[in-house]
């Protein structure tokens, strides 16, 4: 109980694949993307959160909670957005790639400004 700082969190949270049952989203897991909310008569399968290229929750409503993003599902609920690339031995290689690759790009992205200005403000001898 309490509040947790800190500027990064890596959680297992095993093989439930509905985040709206899960105690640590549960404070904005109702805004979090499923794929019932997209497609329909997907039964049990609409309860899989439909994820970004690298793995990221995606918002229901965008700009209720875009901290979404740096949310990354790499377990069996990622099973229908990437295949068995998060919950198999075999392509995890695979997944785990896409995972840090997107992570890397995200950090870059969200810095991209200020590299920019370092690099126009950077003198050339």
């Amino acid at each position: 109980s309490g509040k947790l700082s800190c500027d990064f969190l890596i959680l297992a949270t095993g093989f439930n694949v509905n985040p709206l049952e899960n105690q640590e989203l549960k404070n904005f897991s109702s805004n979090i993307r499923l794929f019932k909310d997209t497609l329909k008569n997907t039964n049990k399968l609409g309860n899989f959160p439909d994820l970004g290229p690298h793995f990221q929750f995606q918002e229901k409503i965008q700009g209720i909670t875009p901290f979404l993003k740096h949310i990354y599902c790499f377990n069996y609920g990622a099973l229908i957005s990437h295949g068995l690339t998060s919950s198999a031995i075999d392509p995890l290689s695979v997944g785990a790639r896409r995972l840090t690759q997107g992570i890397a790009a995200d950090f870059f992205l969200e810095e991209i400004e200020n590299y920019i200005q370092q690099f126009q403000s950077a003198s050339v001898d």
